[in-house]
């Protein structure tokens, strides 16, 4: 990123996979947006995982196994399908940042 940057080339990272209730904490979120800010990008946005058929059940076995805590609200999350819910997806889209000028706010 820094020889895009130094050639004079903005440069935007896209955050993924975010995955609900264990890597988008704000303040995971919040190192994660100072990290791509500090390595020069002028923007982000991210992306919640995304269970596509047969990856969902694979998936949500490992989280009875591993994080059984987790599986109502996952449960809740994917209801619909493959895809986060509407609802964690516009909560999710503040981590959507302008970070040339606003890095500050970042900090």
């Amino acid at each position: 990123m820094t020889a895009i940057r130094r050639a004079g080339l903005g440069c935007a990272v896209f955050m993924a996979l975010i995955l609900a209730l264990m890597t988008d904490s704000p303040v995971q979120l919040h190192q994660l947006v100072r990290a791509v800010a500090d390595a020069g990008a002028i923007s982000a946005q991210s992306t919640p995982l995304y269970l596509a058929t047969g990856v969902k059940d694979v998936f949500l076995s490992w989280l009875r196994d591993s994080r059984p805590d987790l599986v109502d609200r996952y449960a809740e999350v994917y209801s619909k399908g493959s895809e986060a819910s509407r609802k964690y997806r516009k909560w999710l889209s503040v981590v959507r940042y302008a970070l040339g000028a606003s890095a500050a706010r970042c900090a």
